[in-house]
C-alpha cells in the first residue's frame, strides 16, 4: 500500500484501530488496524495483541493518550475537529467507542475520518506491509542469487588442466546448461528488482536505507 495524500468520503472513516485492555492490569494493547477505502479495506491483525509501544511509534503513542478512556464505562466520545499532527502523517476527525468490559476485558475502537501522509507511518517499522513486502523481496534475491552461485562455484573449483579430461568436459558442459537454463529466469528478476529499488523509497523510519548503506544497481535483461 502506497502512501496516500487524499482525504476520505464524510460518511466513512480512514482509519480503525482496535485496541483491549484488562481490568486488573489496565494495560493497553494493539489488536488490529484497518485502512478502510471506497471500496477496499486493508486489515492489518497483530498475531497476539501488543503492548501500544511495540506495536505504534512513540509521536502516536503520545498522541492518542488524550483520548483514550480512563474508566471502564461505554461511551462514544467524538473529537470531529481534533489533529493528530505526527511525523510523515496528519490525523483528523477522532471518534472513540468504548464497551463494557466482557470477562474483564474492555475493547475500545479508535476511528480517524481524514488522514494526509504516509498511512502505515505509526506503525512500528516491522508492522508495515512495505516492510513485509521488501523482506519477502529480500529473501526471494537471495534466494536466486544463490542458484546462480552454486552453478558457478562449482565451475570455478574446475581445474583449467584437467579440462583435456572427457569426463570434466561433461561436467563442465552439464554445469553450464544448468546455467543456461536460468539464464533468462535470473535477468529477468534482476530487472524486477532494479526496477523496485529504482521506484520505491522505503517509509519514514524504515533502516534499509540508513546512512552509509549503500544500494548496488543491478543490470537488467538485454533487449
Amino acid at each position: 500500500m502506497q502512501v496516500q495524500r487524499i482525504t476520505t468520503p464524510s460518511e466513512g472513516f480512514l482509519l480503525e484501530i482496535s485496541l483491549s485492555r484488562d481490568e486488573v492490569a489496565r494495560v493497553w494493547m494493539a489488536e488490529r488496524v484497518s485502512l478502510n477505502f471506497s471500496e477496499v479495506r486493508h486489515r492489518l491483525s497483530f498475531a497476539q495483541p501488543l503492548p501500544l509501544d511495540r506495536a505504534f511509534t512513540p509521536e502516536f503513542q503520545d498522541s492518542i493518550a488524550p483520548y483514550l478512556p480512563e474508566g471502564f464505562d461505554q461511551q462514544v466520545h467524538a473529537a470531529n475537529a481534533a489533529v493528530l499532527q505526527l511525523p510523515h502523517l496528519i490525523l483528523g476527525g477522532v471518534r472513540v467507542l468504548s464497551h463494557l468490559p466482557v470477562m474483564g476485558v474492555q475493547r475500545v475502537t479508535l476511528r480517524f475520518k481524514r488522514a494526509f501522509g504516509a498511512l502505515q507511518s505509526f506503525l512500528q517499522p516491522q508492522h508495515r506491509t512495505e516492510d513485509m513486502t521488501r523482506q519477502g523481496l529480500d529473501k526471494a534475491a537471495a534466494e536466486a542469487l544463490l542458484s546462480f552461485l552454486t552453478p558457478t562455484l562449482e565451475l570455478a573449483q574446475i581445474d583449467q588442466r584437467a579440462l583435456q579430461d572427457p569426463e570434466v568436459c561433461d561436467l563442465v558442459a552439464t554445469r553450464l546448461d544448468r546455467l543456461a537454463e536460468t539464464r533468462d529466469e535470473l535477468a529477468f528478476f534482476a530487472h524486477l528488482i532494479r526496477r523496485f529499488v529504482d521506484q520505491n523509497a522505503p517509509l519514514p523510519g524504515n533502516t534499509h536505507d540508513a546512512p552509509g548503506t549503500a544500494r548496488q544497481k543491478l543490470t537488467g535483461p538485454a533487449s
